[in-house]
């Protein structure tokens, strides 16, 4: 009786040790095709946010990013900042805003102008933004509802998800 309990707990731990090695080949497979930010920020590197601009009944959060494809083929996504925060404090009125490269390079730059670029650009692709296999850095500008308030909830990024469309 001890001898079958002793080869059955042995061969449970095999097949676990087993499961968890395949499991291991399968997430290295996948790994060489993420794409994801680069958040560290240190002399002017990586991804960041830059500021917001209240202009009448909208407010644009400027933001610049760093993405890394470590694909070997184009990829078009579109970038959906968590802006949560600032609608519980009466920023804006939206949480989730989709994002829209912007070659705007500093905030005194953000005027009616770039409010309507950014919303034609999302009127025409939706904001789909080309990254180029390696290292893609650009600005990004959300455009949100105002809500009356006149302060951000901080000065960090938005928490940014990435969707990955495909075709432009």
């Amino acid at each position: 009786m001890k001898k079958t309990l002793f080869w059955g707990g042995t061969a449970f731990l095999i097949l676990l040790a087993v499961l968890c090695t395949l499991k291991g080949c399968v997430q290295e497979k996948e790994s060489p095709g993420q794409i994801y930010i680069n958040t560290h920020n240190y002399a002017g590197e990586g991804s960041w946010f830059s500021e917001f601009v209240i202009l009448e009944d909208k407010v644009a959060f400027l933001c610049h990013y760093e993405i890394e494809n470590k694909t070997n083929q184009p990829a078009f996504v579109k970038l959906i900042g968590d802006f949560s925060a600032e609608t519980k404090i009466s920023l804006i009125e939206e949480a989730e805003l989709p994002g829209v490269m912007t070659d705007i390079s500093n905030a005194t730059q953000i005027d009616d102008a770039a409010f309507q670029n950014a919303e034609k650009a999302l009127d025409e692709n939706g904001g789909k933004i080309e990254l180029k296999p390696g290292k893609n850095e650009f600005w990004v500008l959300y455009i949100g509802t105002h809500a009356g308030g006149s302060r951000k909830a901080n000065r960090l990024l938005p928490e940014t998800k990435i969707e990955i469309c495909g075709e432009q």
